[in-house]
């Protein structure tokens, strides 16, 4: 313990306690003083700061920062100097006394003599003896006990900080009182700078749509009203990524008699979010947010294809980038959509005005399926919308239901619309039939004179060709089984195939051909008499436009040549011969080609060969020898290859003579032919007779056995 202490519990308890009462009372004096000036250093700050607010539109975040950190800059050094630096001082009892004694100059120093010696530690002969000691003591009990500390230490000093605050606080009071909002939001923006609030103005803009979330790609147009009769200008204040603000202006759109403006500004799309607030005169609003929001999209379409039965397909799937649906109707087309995001709601629209189907919506996929129908054409799209209502941007997709289509018969052979023949010949008939998948049956339609229906002739299948959808048929017209009625000698004879499409799918689809008639006449020349006079004389139409063709080619050729002797360059008239001598050759190798064709049967194969002979060697050759005329430089050459394509072009006329000269001599193998036909003919004739007498016969006997 030190000495001082000890001399403090050596002091009376009245002088104790009325220097610790004094003590505490300038300790609460000097709190009380403190508190109220940085009150009021504070106060005023937010005073200055809302008038510079409600004076100067201040834009930057960074001005209100400064401006409330000035003010708390300013309420902090007050503190300091008012409040902390004076309590952080140490009263003692000595320093009190003596203050008390520098106020009260009667008290001649009792009372901080009295505390010295009891604290004192020289011997007695200096400090003097106690009962001196003693005496001092009393006395100072007895002056302390007439010192009140609330007489001594008045709040002189702190009154007009008290006052100052009053003021302000009143000051504040009466703004919030008389302009609520506008005060409310001056102090809110002095005191938390950070917030993002509009000034004090900013109540009077009517901002439409304020926050909004749009989707990408999409128009929003910012609308703002204002009661403001001499205003003439708003802006749009746009924060850009680095900070800074883009200034646009508004377009006046509206303007009413009471003063009340209408601003707009349209952004006709939007594919990044932005923040932005309006400023119209010196009132600016706080920033709203347009959040731009990537609406659904498909990122893949699978579809799978389920066949009907009938058609033989193999069911498939597979992933389409176009999104298009094409399949024979009656296909059920089943559909996975995989979207980028999860989705609400979804449906299929076609062609815009039909709902196709409604989709099984889970999280990011939509599935459906439905069946084509007939006549399902044109386009279908997806519409989905996410949780938010966001719909996807519409894309058309093309879907078209594929018709089974019926069957298609071409008769080859005959040609003729008209034929006769003898009532015991059998007509066969070659076909050509297209077809998309499969086939019911073959029918021979034979119509009489006078019938009321045709008579129907089962036939053979079609056999597959090489080339899809495309097949070839064989019928025969056997006259003599159809059981034809006396009188009857003109037959309508039509093909007509059916494919296999089931009846629930409006099938079976039918193909007829075309029809020709038939003749019965006892002394018509046989059928095959018929087929090769028709040929003989195709042929020989053909072999006669072959031979004018290349006469005139030689022709062509022969003033080619002349043209060629007389000048030692190739000249535009030369060429002209030669595209001439070209255009005629190429039109005899086409017939020829054709005529080929036409002989090509056992009985005129030896004739088609040389034909075709004649078109692929030498008239091919006689080409070749044109084409190097305008490529030679030497004229003698050229010469050369005009002579050997006109010798190449007479020597084709000398082998279409043999072919037709040919032709004339085989008449006796025609001949031949022909009487072969015919007698097989009566023999087929004679068989059905002994088969029709047998069966009566076996019925005549059964009738009488009975």
């Amino acid at each position: 313990m030190t000495s001082f202490e000890a001399a403090l519990g050596q002091l009376p308890a009245p002088i104790v306690a009325k220097l610790q009462a004094m003590i505490r009372r300038v300790r609460r004096l000097l709190f009380v003083r403190g508190l109220f000036a940085t009150l009021t250093v504070a106060i005023a700050s937010l005073l200055a700061i809302m008038a510079i607010d409600a004076t100067v539109t201040l834009f930057s975040t960074t001005t209100r920062w400064i401006l409330s950190l000035a003010g708390l800059v300013a309420t902090l050094v007050t503190a300091w100097w008012f409040l902390v630096r004076p309590l952080s001082r140490r009263f003692t009892l000595t320093h009190m006394a003596r203050v008390l004694e520098l106020r009260h100059p009667e008290l001649q120093e009792r009372i901080s003599t009295a505390v010295e010696l009891l604290a004192s530690e020289d011997p007695e002969s200096i400090r003097g003896s106690t009962e001196l000691i003693e005496a001092v003591v009393d006395s100072a009990v007895v002056d302390v006990a007439a010192v009140d500390p609330k007489g001594e230490l008045k709040p002189t000093r702190a009154k007009k900080f008290i006052l100052a605050t009053a003021l302000g606080g009143g000051l504040i009071a009466v703004l919030l009182l008389i302009w609520p909002t506008q005060s409310w939001t001056l102090l809110a923006r002095a005191l938390a700078p950070f917030l993002d609030i509009g000034n004090a103005y900013a109540n009077t803009l009517v901002i439409d749509p304020g926050h909004v979330r749009i989707a990408k790609g999409e128009a929003v147009t910012i609308q703002v009203s204002i009661q403001h009769k001499r205003l003439q200008r708003a802006e749009i204040r746009r924060l850009l990524p680095d900070g800074t603000e883009a200034v646009e202006r508004m377009a006046l759109i509206a303007e009413e008699t009471d003063g009340t403006k209408r601003f707009s500004l349209t952004f006709p799309s939007v594919e990044e979010a932005f923040a932005y607030r309006v400023r119209a005169g010196g009132a600016l609003s706080q920033y709203y947010d347009v959040i731009a929001v990537a609406p659904p999209s498909v990122e893949r379409l699978s579809v799978n294809y389920d066949y009907p039965d009938y058609t033989g397909l193999t069911d498939t799937v597979i992933d389409t980038a176009t999104g298009e649906i094409r399949a024979i109707a009656h296909t059920r087309v089943a559909i996975t959509a995989t979207l980028d995001k999860a989705v609400a709601t979804a449906k299929t629209m076609c062609n815009k005005s039909t709902v196709m189907a409604h989709p099984v919506v889970e999280e990011n996929q939509v599935s459906w399926d439905f069946v084509l129908l007939p006549g399902m054409s044109g386009n279908w799209h997806l519409e989905v919308t996410d949780a938010e209502g966001f719909a996807n941007e519409e894309f058309l997709h093309p879907v078209d239901a594929l018709p089974d289509k019926s069957p298609t018969v071409q008769i080859n052979r005959p040609t003729q619309s008209e034929i006769r023949l003898k009532p015991n010949e059998r007509l066969p008939l070659e076909l050509t039939v297209i077809e998309d998948f499969g086939f019911g049956d073959v029918t021979l339609l034979v119509t009489p004179d006078g019938a009321a229906a045709p008579l129907e002739v089962p036939q053979p299948a079609p056999t597959a060709t090489a080339s899809s959808g495309t097949y070839t048929a064989r019928a025969l017209l056997d006259v003599s089984a159809l059981q034809l009625a006396p009188g009857q000698r003109r037959l309508a004879v039509q093909v007509r195939v059916r494919d296999n499409r089931p009846p629930d799918y409006d099938g079976p689809g039918v193909g007829l051909s075309e029809v020709f008639f038939v003749t019965l006449d006892e002394k018509a020349k046989s059928l095959a008499d018929q087929v090769i006079e028709a040929q003989r004389k195709a042929v020989n139409q053909q072999i006669n436009a072959a031979k004018k063709e290349l006469q005139r080619a030689r022709e062509e050729m022969r003033r080619a040549e002349e043209e060629l002797n007389r000048s030692e360059d190739f000249t535009e008239k030369a060429k002209e011969k030669l595209n001439e001598f070209t255009e005629h050759n190429q039109t005899a190798r086409e017939t020829l080609e054709a005529v080929a064709a036409t002989l090509d049967t056992p009985l005129f194969r030896e004739p088609s060969r040389q034909a075709e002979k004649i078109a692929a060697e030498s008239l091919a050759g006689a080409q070749e020898n044109a084409d190097l005329i305008p490529v030679t430089d030497d004229k003698q050459e050229r010469l050369a290859e005009a002579q050997s394509a006109r010798e190449a072009v007479e020597e084709s006329l000398r082998d279409l003579d043999q072919i037709a000269r040919a032709m004339r001599e085989a008449e006796a193998d025609y001949k031949a032919i022909s009487q072969l036909n015919e007698l097989a003919n009566r023999q087929r004739e004679l068989a059905m007779k002994a088969h029709d007498w047998s069966e009566r016969a076996q019925r005549e006997a059964a009738e009488l056995a009975r």
